[in-house]
């Protein structure tokens, strides 16, 4: 009796013309910049063990970023470092909570965007940083620019986020390459720390993944993740199958987590929070406007292609 009813409540409130599913991913990124906020006041404010003067002093004895940002970083946000640190916590967390509780989300988020963008110049200069504050500044975009029903959404605008969602991507497997992730070296070093450290959520897991990878086929596979991580990025801009692409590379985020878990900083958890924005809004996307993604477009441009090869074509 009671399993019925559970599925009958979710199957009400979960359907895909409410957009459902968007508005769970809406409260895992609020929860997300939360937590962000929080562990800053946390640290800066109740143990003092970090503050925002030596993150930002570290970022300029790198140089990571450009001259005349870290002139303004010097002078004016490690001059009055307290004073920046609470407008952080408080530009995360308080936009992080009106995202979570709808509230304004679109003001909120803007708020995000000009944060994480200040963030973003500060480490220009790293590669891994970008990747993290970019797919962060595209959540916050994503926000901006959808409007309080995903059903009035415009095809053009998420076309555009879509490209944009590419550039962090395009930052993530960059990075792993440096990694050499695509090569045999990268496993065979990832198998050492794996062995080394217990970096997965429990000691069974990794004992079952250190068994499952003597299997040659498993190494292989675990080899060929990045090549198929880029050929699933290069899918989510091909509407048929953008929202199986989507998954697949979310399954991967969350088995990444998993296995890496004591090992995972936020940056892994932003990539699910990401991922799952972008599966669902696709998601959405291809049921509200299903004639777009795989009718009339679909249609029209087989059309133009077969006209332009009938053209071609010499006459007899």
């Amino acid at each position: 009796m009671v399993l019925p009813r559970i599925t009958q409540a979710i199957s009400r409130h979960f359907q895909p013309e409410r957009g459902a599913w968007v508005q769970v991913s809406q409260a895992f990124t609020g929860l997300f910049f939360m937590s962000a906020g929080s562990w800053k006041l946390y640290n800066y404010f109740l143990t003092g063990d970090q503050s925002m003067y030596h993150h930002m002093q570290y970022w300029l004895d790198k140089g990571w970023p450009p001259w005349w940002y870290g002139w303004f970083m010097k002078n004016a946000v490690m001059f009055h470092d307290t004073t920046f640190a609470i407008l952080v916590v408080l530009l995360q967390f308080v936009p992080g909570f009106m995202i979570l509780m709808n509230i304004k989300a679109r003001v909120a988020a803007f708020f995000l965007l000009f944060l994480q963008c200040l963030v973003f110049l500060g480490v220009f200069g790293h590669t891994n940083f970008n990747e993290f504050v970019g797919l962060s500044i595209w959540m916050a975009l994503f926000y901006v620019l959808k409007p309080a029903n995903p059903a009035d959404m415009d095809t053009r605008v998420w076309w555009l986020l879509k490209i944009l969602f590419l550039i962090p991507a395009g930052l993530f497997l960059y990075n792993r390459w440096n990694y050499d992730d695509p090569w045999l070296r990268g496993f065979l070093y990832q198998k050492e720390q794996l062995t080394k450290d217990v970096m997965s959520s429990h000691i069974y897991v990794k004992l079952a993944l250190m068994w499952l990878i003597q299997f040659k086929v498993v190494m292989w596979l675990w080899i060929a993740k990045w090549w198929i991580r880029v050929f699933l990025a290069c899918m989510l801009l091909v509407p048929k199958y953008s929202v199986k692409a989507g998954a697949i590379l979310l399954t991967l985020h969350v088995f990444q987590v998993i296995i890496w878990l004591n090992g995972t900083t936020g940056q892994g958890t932003l990539w699910v929070v990401g991922m799952f924005m972008f599966v669902t809004m696709d998601h959405y996307m291809h049921y509200y406007h299903k004639e777009k993604y795989e009718g009339k477009i679909g249609t029209q441009w087989k059309k133009r292609c077969q006209n332009l090869c009938a053209r071609l074509r010499p006459s007899s």
